[in-house]
């Protein structure tokens, strides 16, 4: 009676290992398709480039003398997310359709650009809605 019991669980065993195994192996199957590129009718892997751990220095001092495009250098260290990412002349930001207001936004901030300067007047200035965003989601 214990020997037809422990057959009966020793078949089970290999059942649901022989299956938990096969799913495995379509699952990685899976993996390797959707990260292959067809270029000429042969399959490449998509792989990072070297080198695969990049280096960060945080000592780098900042100069004055680059160029005015500063994206890149505010976005040195890469996007925290990348839904609906707008690029302007001295910030980035990611803007939220849903509640019309920014997930996030970088901007360098320098002593020169937050010193206080009396030819700025916030109550002259012009604010406009942004018309590259759909009316709808203004």
């Amino acid at each position: 009676m214990y020997r037809k019991r422990l057959l009966h669980l020793a078949q089970l065993s290999a059942v649901g290992c022989t299956g938990f195994l096969a799913g495995q192996l379509c699952k990685n199957k899976e993996n390797i398709v959707e990260n292959e590129i067809t270029v000429d009718g042969r399959s490449l892997k998509n792989r990072p480039g070297l080198p695969i751990f990049g280096t960060v220095s945080a000592a780098t001092p900042y100069t004055e003398s680059g160029p005015k495009d500063r994206i890149s250098q505010i976005m040195k260290y890469g996007f925290p997310g990348l839904d609906n990412v707008r690029s302007y002349e001295d910030f980035v930001l990611s803007y939220d359709r849903r509640t019309r207001v920014p997930h996030w936004v970088f901007e360098h901030l320098t002593r020169a650009h937050v010193s206080k300067n009396d030819q700025v007047d916030r109550s002259k200035c012009d604010f406009k809605p942004d018309e590259s965003i759909h009316p709808f989601f203004r």
